[in-house]
């Protein structure tokens, strides 16, 4: 009698080994494309990831230029308003010696 129930098991074992098998399948069948989506992603984010430090130089390179301009500039203001009250001295000494009080 033991090889009945022995034999009895054995054709019931193969149908769990067969939903296990398809279990399986299924599983690795939803897997895939999902391992191709993040390897996908992966991709996208490194490609983001390098635009940004791009914008970011670039940014860096306009913020300097904006930053020497703008010292160019206070530099000339600086060197005019020098300039102009020696000259008008100049002038004023002059109209000063012709229409004295």
């Amino acid at each position: 009698m033991r090889t009945r129930s022995t034999l009895g098991n054995n054709h019931t074992a193969v149908p769990v080994v067969s939903n296990h098998l398809k279990y399986s399948e299924d599983i690795s069948n939803k897997l895939n494309p999902m391992e191709k989506e993040l390897k996908d992603l992966k991709v996208q984010n490194e490609l983001f990831q390098n635009q940004n430090i791009q914008l970011k130089q670039t940014m860096d390179k306009s913020l300097n230029n904006r930053d020497e301009n703008f010292s160019s500039l206070i530099h000339e203001v600086q060197e005019t308003k020098r300039t102009i009250p020696s000259s008008q001295e100049k002038k004023k000494g002059f109209f000063s010696k012709l229409f004295e009080d």
